[in-house]
């Protein structure tokens, strides 16, 4: 048996110090549910630029270097999810809230945990978050 290559993929969990909330996208591809920020690899990208690259499209946070990210970013661990792709989760505590641009992908917003794991799209990742 052949077994299909998947395609890789990144998402970070941002959480404010000052709050504990976390940021979210309600994409409108999965029904008004929440994910994190996050996307496919695009070439030989590896995971962790691919966060970097989608926090900045996404939400307009924009890195001052990618030494300093990767310094900042923590390695959670790597799941394949219900889609076909292999996706490694990174973790991001910000001090405070920031403002967050609007996205065409959906609405992005600071949410608490309990609204965040109330309407989760994707439940395997739930355990990240929770887990810090």
């Amino acid at each position: 048996m052949r077994k299909t290559k998947k395609n890789r993929a990144a998402i970070v969990i941002i959480q404010a110090g000052d709050t504990g909330r976390v940021v979210a996208m309600e994409r409108s591809k999965d029904d008004g549910k929440y994910g994190f920020i996050g996307g496919k690899c695009e070439g030989g990208e590896v995971p962790w630029k691919t966060a970097i690259r989608e926090v900045k499209e996404e939400i307009g946070f924009n890195i001052k270097s990618v030494a300093d990210w990767q310094n900042e970013l923590v390695l959670l661990g790597s799941c394949a999810d219900n889609t076909s792709h292999d996706t490694t989760a990174y973790f991001l505590k910000v001090p405070h809230e920031f403002e967050i641009k609007s996205s065409t992908e959906g609405v992005c917003k600071w949410l608490s945990l309990t609204e965040y794991t109330s309407n989760d799209a994707y439940p395997a990742y739930t355990g990240w978050l929770l887990a810090n």
